[in-house]
């Protein structure tokens, strides 16, 4: 079974929502013409292409395969949909502001509050720690939109160059993996004990001192 569709489906997937939490609009150079102009008209594009990976596995995977993998797809929509709450509800302004003030009337009246015990060091401890509390304000307004492009938010992109990569590698190298029809299971048999009696019918005789010396069954 040729899996490379399958392959460019779910790397699309990765590339639509990188761009759906940036608010980008790239084409998808891994899809087919009917394809893109389906998930191009879509108000939410990765939805349309995690459509398009379920039309897929129903049309070309057996019932059993199509269960296990329809699990997986609905694994990729939740997780989208945390990765849009994420995005889509930030820290309430009010609140933001309320911290800047309290942040900043703390550090206003700190040096009056510490200048009899530091006397001129006091610009020093004050420095300090101003610098900590302000840097921790700064970084949880950075953490609350983590998905941009600059230097410390997550790299999206080689994020989804990794998929892309190991899938590709994965559709070329897809003859090297037996179908499941072609692999064929060994049937094993236990006696009273606990023992091997048979392997595929074969009949394993095993005698008192090779099993509690060695272990090792004789054909």
């Amino acid at each position: 079974m040729n899996v490379l569709p399958l392959a460019k489906l779910v790397s699309a997937y990765a590339y639509s929502l990188k761009q759906r939490l940036r608010g980008e609009d790239e084409e998808y150079s891994m899809l087919n013409l009917k394809q893109i102009a389906y998930v191009e008209s879509s108000v939410n594009r990765p939805l349309a292409v995690s459509a398009l990976v379920t039309d897929w596995v129903q049309k070309h995977c057996k019932n059993s395969k199509t269960r296990v993998l329809e699990v997986y797809i609905g694994t990729l929509i939740d997780c989208q949909g945390v990765l849009e709450r994420i995005m889509l509800c930030p820290i309430p302004f009010s609140y933001v502001a309320h911290v800047h003030h309290i942040l900043l009337l703390y550090l206003v009246t700190l040096p009056f509050c510490l200048l009899a015990e530091f006397g001129w060091y006091t610009s020093i401890a004050v420095s300090m720690i101003s610098i900590s509390l302000l840097g921790i304000d700064q970084a949880a307004t950075h953490i609350e939109d983590p998905f941009g492009t600059d230097p410390s938010d997550l790299p999206l992109d080689t994020m989804c160059k990794t998929v892309f990569d190991n899938l590709s590698w994965l559709s070329d190298h897809q003859e090297t993996v037996p179908d499941e029809d072609e692999v064929k299971s060994t049937e094993v048999e236990l006696d009273d004990i606990g023992r091997v009696s048979s392997i595929d019918g074969l009949e394993v005789r095993i005698s008192c001192e090779e099993s509690a010396e060695v272990g090792t069954p004789t054909l």
